[in-house]
């Protein structure tokens, strides 16, 4: 079964349509050499214009839609007609025409408040009141992330695969964001029935946050990191590990006991606030200006997972 041949039968129709655009209607008469052709073979046919082909008149015009009937009185002919036109929402009629797991994915992004307790403002002041004392609890200031969802299709599904990205930082550099800068937050999918047989239509949400380093006016020192935590060079805010956290708190180890005694201030009052410790945990004084007599320290932790990002293989598709 075959299509001989396709005539276009009228004197293309064309209009503007509400948004300025302009549109195309053809109509098509085609013959088939046996009266038992199928409708699929039709509009599939090669002489007929395909999903997504430009307009001759216009390229920015594509065919969105095309319908092909029999006719009655002769069934070896067939009437088509094709409509063309430049507003085709987010879709491509010509990616639809593809095993769903062939589609251009679908990239959206949105920047995104997150709340998160810092020491420290962007210029290295530390955050305490006129009298030198801590804020307890440190202020809580929005760091807003960059959050990406991606969607598309695949052909199998694999859940324990996916819990070992989820809640995970990178290990390698993705889409621009630097190791331990994003974070997987989200994998979902939905199963659908297409081209005769079942889909994972999967959605993943990659959070990235870019570090904010910070250089400290009282001198900063990082303690030991955890094995799995990245390795930082600076003090910095942001980023997903390894999650700084200052090294204070009400007790501090006793020099002879080796013990965490209460702190008391220089009234020997003991207060219950928390003080900066160094890395031995003593309490850091101030000397007459007011300054820390040494360097702040922090204690880094790894809080989130740690993996590469690269077997999901989720580049942007204006990119691959």
């Amino acid at each position: 079964m075959s299509i001989e041949w396709c005539r276009k039968v009228n004197e293309e129709s064309t209009a503007i349509d509400e948004r300025g655009q302009q549109t195309f209607h053809s109509v098509y008469l085609l013959k088939s050499d046996t009266p038992e052709e199928s409708r699929d073979n039709v509009l599939f046919s090669e002489l007929l214009p395909t999903y997504g082909a430009p307009h001759p008149q216009n390229a920015f015009s594509i065919c969105t839609k095309k319908d092909a009937t029999r006719k009655k009185e002769d069934p070896h002919f067939w009437d088509a007609w094709a409509d063309w036109g430049s507003n085709t929402g987010h879709r491509n009629p010509q990616d639809d025409q593809k095993r769903p797991d062939q589609r251009r994915p679908k990239w959206s992004g949105r920047f995104s408040p997150i709340n998160q307790f810092r020491y420290f403002d962007r210029v290295g002041n530390y955050f305490t009141d006129r009298a030198g004392t801590p804020f307890n609890p440190p202020p809580g200031i929005p760091i807003f992330v960059d959050e990406i969802t991606i969607q598309r299709y695949e052909a199998t599904l694999d859940r324990v695969a996916d819990r070992g990205f989820l809640n995970a930082t990178n290990t390698d550099t993705w889409n621009g964001a630097d190791p331990y800068t994003a974070l997987i937050a989200e994998i979902d999918f939905q199963e659908v029935f297409e081209f005769g047989q079942y889909w994972f239509l999967k959605t993943y949400k990659v959070l990235v946050n870019p570090r904010i380093a910070i250089s400290s006016n009282e001198g900063v020192a990082i303690l030991p990191l955890p094995q799995d935590a990245g390795t930082p060079v600076d003090l910095f805010y942001g980023g997903w590990s390894p999650y700084f956290v200052l090294n204070a708190g009400p007790k501090e180890i006793d020099a002879t006991t080796k013990k965490p005694v209460t702190i008391q201030d220089e009234n020997n009052v003991l207060d219950g606030q928390p003080w900066p410790l160094d890395a031995n945990g003593k309490k850091i004084d101030r000397d007459g200006t007011g300054k820390f007599s040494s360097a702040l320290t922090f204690l880094a932790f790894a809080v989130v997972g740690a993996v590469e990002f690269s077997p999901l293989n989720l580049t942007p598709p204006w990119e691959a």
